[in-house]
C-alpha cells in the first residue's frame, strides 16, 4: 500500500511540474517557454511583428504533421546550451511514424530583425529553416537532421552567420 501511494503521489507530482501545451494560431503576446513543459504545435504557429517567442534551453517542441513555425516580422529567439539545447520535431503519435513538418520559416522585414537561435536540433522537416528577405539572422550551434528538402533555405537575403 505504501509504494503505491508513493507512485501516485510520484505522478500526481510530475503532472504538476510538467504539462503539455498546446500551441498555433497567430500569437497575441510575446511569450517565453521554458523546459517545464512539452509544446505541441497543433496547427500553423505566427508570430507577428511586434510579437517575441522566446525558447529557453531544454525545452521541446513537437510539430503535428503539415503544421510550421513562421516568424512574420516578429522575433525568435531560442537560448539552448552546449549542454541542454532547444529540440524541434514531429509529433509522432505511433512508432514508425516518419511523416515530416514544414520547417521554421524567417520573414522579417530587415528594419525589425530580432533573430537569434543557439543550439538548436531541427529534426524531420520538410525544411528545416527558410530565411527569406531578412538580414542578421544569427543561427549559432545548431544542427538539422533528416529534412527532406534542405536544411537552409535563403531567399533574398543577406548579412546572416551561421556557426
Amino acid at each position: 500500500m505504501k509504494y503505491g501511494i508513493l507512485i501516485l503521489f510520484l505522478a500526481v507530482t510530475l503532472q504538476l511540474f510538467s504539462d503539455t501545451i498546446l500551441v498555433g494560431g497567430i500569437m497575441e503576446e510575446s511569450e517565453t517557454w521554458t523546459n517545464e513543459n512539452t509544446y505541441i504545435v497543433f496547427e500553423d504557429l505566427i508570430v507577428p511583428e511586434g510579437i517575441i517567442l522566446t525558447i529557453q534551453q531544454g525545452v521541446e517542441v513537437r510539430i503535428n504533421y503539415a503544421r510550421g513555425i513562421t516568424i512574420n516580422n516578429g522575433g525568435l529567439q531560442v537560448l539552448g546550451t552546449q549542454t541542454d539545447s532547444v529540440y524541434f520535431i514531429p509529433n509522432h503519435n505511433n512508432p514508425g511514424q516518419t511523416w515530416k513538418w514544414k520547417g521554421i520559416s524567417i520573414i522579417v522585414d530587415i528594419s525589425k530583425n530580432n533573430i537569434y537561435i543557439n543550439y538548436a536540433k531541427v529534426a524531420d522537416a520538410e525544411t528545416a529553416i527558410k530565411l527569406e528577405d531578412t538580414q542578421h539572422v544569427i543561427i549559432e550551434n545548431s544542427s538539422m537532421l533528416n529534412c527532406q528538402n534542405l536544411g537552409f533555405q535563403i531567399i533574398n537575403s543577406s548579412a546572416c552567420v551561421f556557426k
